[in-house]
């Protein structure tokens, strides 16, 4: 997993609701800002965002110092 090329640590939090799943996804790395890249299908990177958009209702990033968080929120299945 490749997140952020100047992060030393990647923490990921997942938590469950009956009307989501959130994955959050911290690092502590400070440099670039996460963005969706054109499509390469013959890249083997590059590909996260346009994912995280096909199936998430809602994401984002957000930064604060020493910690750099991309987060996405699914639709939690039919119970």
């Amino acid at each position: 997993m490749v997140h952020a090329l100047d992060a030393t640590k990647v923490t990921i939090t997942v938590a469950v609701s009956k009307a989501f799943i959130r994955v959050d996804v911290h690092d502590d790395g400070a440099l670039g800002i996460p963005h969706m890249r054109p499509g390469d299908p013959e890249a083997e990177d590059g590909r996260g965002w346009r994912l995280v958009n096909q199936v998430a209702q809602r994401w984002g990033f957000t930064r604060e110092p020493g910690d750099s968080c991309c987060w996405a929120e699914i639709a939690s299945p039919a119970t």
